[in-house]
């Protein structure tokens, strides 16, 4: 009898604890914004936006304004981007230029790395994070805050991918074609130690496609902004540098000429 009524209070005591566990995981849950369930929620919040500025009344989208982790996350980052970090506007107020939150990145690898190619960030258009059509032909302009923690002027190169395309083929294409990044790149120089609103106007956008006999050719124009896969940010390989390099990043924005 004892030992029945010994099995029973060990009974009751573990279902205890598993409730007690199963209440603090979902208190978790809920708070971390790297778990599914709020990643889920925080993509809903977001999946408008398209934004009027009511003191100039234009409208743009915001591809990238790095409130939280899971906004960081649908950007992408080349495989030799280096550390990337979230900032808070409460601890460092003149590093953030829109909202909350900003990313501070560092710039690492070397030229063996990913055959030379530049390690880049990546707007993507067709993320379902964001709910975008890939037709930009509306765009007047994209723009993106850099601050530059060098002491020297650097350089940032922008470029356009088109949405439909054969991964693999385009990327040994980029590695192999010389005049590829001569042909679509626009280069921008970032003065030292301080931000810098990069703009990049629709009618300098462009990029290369193949035709069938594999005889390059330029997209420009309405034809290239038809389909968007992503907006690219390109920056020198950690090896031209002494040191790594470092830079905060704010407020994507692809601004439209109507509605």
């Amino acid at each position: 009898m004892k030992r029945i009524i010994s099995l029973i209070l060990c009974a009751i005591l573990l279902t205890v604890s598993l409730c007690g566990c199963a209440e603090k995981q979902a208190v978790n849950d809920s708070a971390d914004p790297k778990t599914p369930s709020n990643r889920l929620e925080l993509g809903e919040r977001r999946n408008n936006v398209k934004v009027t500025d009511e003191a100039t009344g234009e409208t743009y989208y915001l591809l990238g304004d790095f409130e939280n982790y899971f906004e960081a996350t649908q950007i992408k980052y080349s495989a030799d981007f280096g550390k990337v970090d979230l900032v808070s506007k409460s601890e460092q107020a003149d590093k953030v230029t829109n909202g909350e939150g900003s990313i501070h990145v560092t710039i690492s690898g070397n030229e063996s790395t990913w055959h030379k190619r530049r390690p880049n960030i990546r707007f993507s258009t067709t993320n379902a994070f964001f709910n975008l059509t890939s037709d930009f032909s509306d765009l007047d302009r994209f723009t993106l805050d850099i601050y530059n923690c060098q002491d020297y002027e650097v350089e940032t190169r922008f470029l356009l991918c088109t949405a439909i395309y054969d991964a693999v083929t385009f990327e040994d294409r980029i590695l192999t074609n010389p005049n590829y990044e001569y042909s679509t790149a626009e280069i921008y120089t970032l003065a030292p130690n301080s931000w810098t609103t990069v703009e990049v106007p629709a009618e300098v956008m462009r990029f290369v496609n193949w035709d069938t006999t594999g005889k390059a050719y330029l997209v420009s124009g309405s034809d290239a902004l038809s389909a968007v896969g992503a907006f690219v940010f390109s920056f020198d390989r950690g090896e031209l540098h002494e040191t790594p390099q470092e830079f905060y990043i704010d407020n994507a924005r692809a601004y439209m000429k109507s509605e």
